[in-house]
């Protein structure tokens, strides 16, 4: 264990190999490990990005084995940060998460409450108090305390100074719900909560808090750290159906207000959970394209794929962005994994009549990915082909 996290581990050669060689060796003496050995693995693993559903398979049978409610509150929580990745988990390992969630409910900070809730999303688990939490911190935040610490920041340029004394008293009647899905509502009502579908586990839920979970301390640099995966905390809302427009209001602030930030993934998750909400807003989009055209080389192709089918979702009209963005991608189609393939053949879908030809070309290519396809792929694939008259 010392080994996995030393200095000679880390510039070999062939650490790859190495790590595979432990991971076997790990397994096979998995039964020696205690809880916090186990978590620590885990995190080594997903550091040097070699963390796999084979190595997590076996540590989290592992602990399922264990009492979790031995554990204490931070290493429950670096293991659900660790492990925020969507999983294949037993029943009985997501019985006892919810469990040590219900019981500690009372002693998890502001910080613990994003990260259970990211894992939970992540995975289709549901827990009402955690939700509740997340969303009364965003109804009830005060952008002002926001906008006075990056005042004090060196780093806010004048572009940004810029939004904050004249923009952002726009951003209240430029958050508007387009198509009306978002309305005013109490966010304790039945209403609030809408489930994207029937996979969606329910947690039981202890009792609500009778006051919400709001840090008490008036540090603006503490308040500025508690947004800074903003993006995953929309994701967490977006993903559950929230309606709150406060809610909204007060993260689009931010968001706006910490675009120069942004990083690429960041950029991407914005625009997908806009999408999920059906929620646009011309200012926050034209920050968020600003941010792809000047950092167009920075983008994966399957971020700029997701990019493009958000935009494109909206009728967003910046053509020399979407020309931008295609023109980035690589020309041949064998560049693409098979996930990015179905990603492209969908933006394509929405604009192109297929020919015989491309058809043909679609088929071959489909044969060589069809080992990696999934069954969400192939679904998404006949609904392309079918409105294709394919």
């Amino acid at each position: 264990l010392k080994y996995l996290n030393s200095y000679l581990l880390c510039n070999n050669k062939e650490k790859y190999y190495i790590l595979k060689v432990l991971m076997f060796i790990i397994i096979s003496k998995i039964n020696n490990y205690k809880i916090n050995e186990l978590i620590y693995i885990l995190h080594i693993y997903k550091n040097n990005k070699f963390l796999n559903p084979f190595l997590i398979a076996h540590i989290i049978n592992k602990l399922s084995l264990f009492n979790i409610n031995q554990m204490t509150i931070n290493e429950f929580v670096f293991m659900l940060d660790t492990l925020n990745v969507p999983l294949l988990i037993t029943n009985k390992f997501i019985n006892k998460i919810g469990e040590y969630i219900n019981k500690n409910i009372k002693k998890f900070n502001l910080n613990d409450y994003f990260i259970i809730g990211y894992f939970l999303a992540k995975n289709n688990l549901y827990n009402q108090t955690v939700f509740d939490s997340i969303a009364h911190f965003y109804e009830y935040y005060t952008t002002n305390r926001f906008i006075n610490h990056m005042n004090s920041l060196s780093k806010w340029d004048e572009n940004v100074q810029a939004v904050n004394s004249v923009r952002i008293e726009n951003c209240d009647r430029g958050l508007y719900n387009e198509r009306g899905i978002l309305r005013e509502c109490d966010i304790h009502s039945n209403e609030n909560v809408i489930l994207n579908d029937n996979k969606v586990t329910r947690m039981t839920n202890c009792a609500l808090p009778t006051k919400p979970f709001l840090p008490t301390s008036d540090n603006h640099t503490l308040l500025f750290d508690e947004t800074k995966e903003i993006h995953k905390h929309l994701f967490i809302l977006s993903k559950y159906g929230y309606r709150n427009v406060n809610i909204y209001n007060n993260i689009f602030k931010i968001i706006i207000l910490k675009c120069t930030f942004l990083k690429p993934l960041e950029v991407c998750s914005i625009l997908k959970s806009c999408k999920n909400l059906n929620y646009y807003n011309s200012f926050l989009f034209q920050k968020l394209s600003e941010i792809i055209r000047k950092n167009i080389s920075q983008f994966k192709i399957n971020i700029l794929l997701d990019c493009l089918n958000s935009l494109c979702y909206f009728n967003y009209k910046d053509n020399y962005l979407i020309t931008k963005i295609l023109i980035h991608l690589p020309r041949n189609l064998s560049s693409y994994t098979p996930n990015d393939f179905i990603k492209l053949l969908f933006f394509m879908n929405n604009f192109l009549l297929f020919s015989n030809y491309f058809i043909l070309l679609l088929n071959e290519q489909i044969l060589k990915f069809s080992a990696c396809l999934s069954i969400q792929h192939l679904i998404l694939l006949l609904e392309i082909f079918s409105n294709q008259n394919v």
